[in-house]
Parts: structure tokens; C-alpha cells; sequence
């Protein structure tokens, strides 16, 4: 109802809406603009080209013809290693953010290359700036972060990150991967500061995984699997289970005279029986066992 019914027509008859690469431009938010822009956007010759074409959606519509013509124009567009910024989401920053972000120095460097995705624009310019400019990235086991997932952190969180003292212990460097920045400061923090990695039979489960494990699911699993006298084959996919699951779960292996340890025949070595590493789905699929319902079923298939 912003529009009248002339522009409607218009609209609605345009012959660009036959070619498939338009029709997501077919949203709400073409009222917005009125119909010599929707007919200039159409009508740019850059469409034809396939690297442009993944900038065709409704959000082009909240940037006016000028910002268009500028982004499309973009000399380096041409340079494959900026090719992944050509998403939606580009519209979603000014023309001068664009051209500071694409002109700087160190996307000459291949290190830093992995951040050139679509996730880049949800920074600003002072922030991208500083995150490129930090001194850690000349150290080799920091870069294995520098990926599009640190865009989901702020400055505050990543220079936090970056200073703790643990990093310069061998046993907690595995963790450094693009995983870290799915989990807060405060997280890592938290699970770096375990006591169990005071402890050699624990240190395997110092994997990237362990940060989308909960601390109450390491605390509490370790303990079970303790009071069982296995603790030391404990496994990450284990913790992920809920305490009282994995305590049915164990118990009912008991009861069905099923080993808790199995032989490792890749290491010759002993290991915690798969069953009480499966997830959920495996567990019914494949054992044939409903965690959920475990006291009212019978033995093991």
C-alpha cells in the first residue's frame, strides 16, 4: 500500500522476472524503491556476470542505485581471493567501509587470506583493522584461528583470548583452532582452568571438541566413569552424553555382562567400549538401544 497502482503494474510487468537469476529480487522490499531504480538495478550489465550474480537478493534493495553501480565496479572483483565477499550480506556496509576493507595491505599475505568471507561484514573498518594488525599472528600457533569464525568475536575477546599464559604450554596448543571462537572468554577460561589437566590420563581429551562440551558434563563424567575405576579411557563424545544417561547406560552394559573396556586393535592398547561413546541416534540404529528408555527394555540386540 506504499505504492499506487501504476507502479504496481510497472512492477509486476517487468520482462526481467522470466530470467530465474531475478526472481529473489521478488520480496517485500522492492516497494521500497520506486520504479526507475528497481529498472536501473535490473538493467546493470554486471548480472550477466556469475560472480555478481550472488549479490541478487532482497537486501539490494536497501542501497540505491549510485552504492550499486560503485560495489559492481569494484576493481577488485577481479582478484579471485575476494570473490567470497560478494554475498548479500556486502549490502549491508557503505561504499567507503567496502572500498577501505578491500584496499588493505595485509590481504597480500596468505595468512590472513582465510578471513576473506561473507562474515567479514558484520565488522567495522576499526575493528578489522585491529584484529589484522595483531602481533600474535607472526607466532605459527596462533594462525590455525585466523579464519571467518573470528568475526563472531569482538577486539576485547579475541586480544583476551590471544594473552593467556596456557597457550605456552604444549598440551593445551591443540586446542587452538577456528572452534575457540564458538565459545566465549569466560568458557575457555573456565576449561582450561580444570583440574583434571593436571593429569596425564585426562590430557587426551584436550581436543577442539572440548569446547561444545558443558563443564557440568566434564565435572560430572569424569567423576562417574571414576567411581567405575575407568576414568582414564573416558572420551569426549562420552561427556557429551547427560550424567543419569551415561550412568544408565553403564549400568546396563553391567547387566548385560558387557565389557565397559574392549581391546584397541589399531593400538593393541585398551579402550572405553564404543556403545558408551555413541550418540543417541547410533546408539538406537546401530545397537539398538533407546538411551531415553533404557530400564524398560530388554537385553541388548
Amino acid at each position: 500500500w506504499q505504492s499506487n497502482v501504476e507502479t504496481i503494474e510497472k512492477v509486476l510487468g517487468m520482462k526481467e522476472w522470466e530470467d530465474a537469476k531475478f526472481q529473489s529480487l521478488l520480496t517485500s522490499n522492492i516497494w521500497q524503491s520506486n520504479v526507475e531504480t528497481i529498472e536501473k538495478v535490473l538493467g546493470m550489465k554486471e548480472w550477466e556476470d556469475a560472480k555478481f550474480q550472488s549479490l541478487l537478493t532482497s537486501n539490494i534493495w536497501q542501497s540505491n542505485v549510485e552504492t550499486i553501480e560503485k560495489v559492481l565496479g569494484m576493481k577488485e572483483w577481479e582478484d579471485p581471493k575476494f570473490q567470497p565477499l560478494l554475498t548479500s550480506t556486502i549490502w549491508n556496509s557503505n561504499v567507503e567501509t567496502i572500498e577501505k576493507v578491500l584496499e588493505m595491505k595485509e590481504w597480500e599475505d596468505i595468512k590472513f587470506q582465510p578471513l576473506l568471507t561473507s562474515n567479514i561484514w558484520q565488522s567495522n573498518v576499526e575493528t578489522i583493522e585491529k584484529v589484522l594488525g595483531m602481533k600474535e599472528w607472526e607466532d605459527i600457533k596462533f594462525q590455525p584461528l585466523l579464519t571467518s569464525n573470528i568475526w563472531k568475536r569482538n577486539i576485547k575477546t579475541i586480544e583476551k583470548v590471544l594473552v593467556m599464559k596456557e597457550w605456552e604450554t604444549p598440551k593445551f596448543q591443540p586446542l587452538l583452532t577456528s572452534t575457540i571462537w564458538n565459545s566465549s572468554y569466560e568458557n575457555i577460561k573456565k576449561k582450561l582452568y580444570l583440574p583434571y589437566w593436571k593429569e596425564e590420563r585426562y590430557l587426551h581429551l584436550l581436543v577442539p571438541s572440548i569446547f561444545s562440551i558443558s563443564i557440568k558434563n566434564i565435572e560430572n563424567g569424569i567423576s562417574l566413569l571414576y567411581e567405575y575405576g575407568i576414568s582414564e579411557y573416558i572420551t569426549n563424545n562420552c561427556l557429551r552424553h547427560k550424567t543419569d544417561e551415561l550412568k544408565d547406560l553403564i549400568e546396563y552394559l553391567i547387566d548385560n555382562n558387557i565389557d565397559l573396556i574392549v581391546d584397541n586393535y589399531d593400538t593393541g592398547k585398551k579402550k572405553l567400549n564404543p556403545i558408551l561413546s555413541a550418540s543417541n541416534k547410533d546408539l538406537k540404529e546401530k545397537y539398538g538401544i533407546d538411551i531415553k528408555n533404557l530400564k524398560k527394555d530388554g537385553k541388548l540386540k
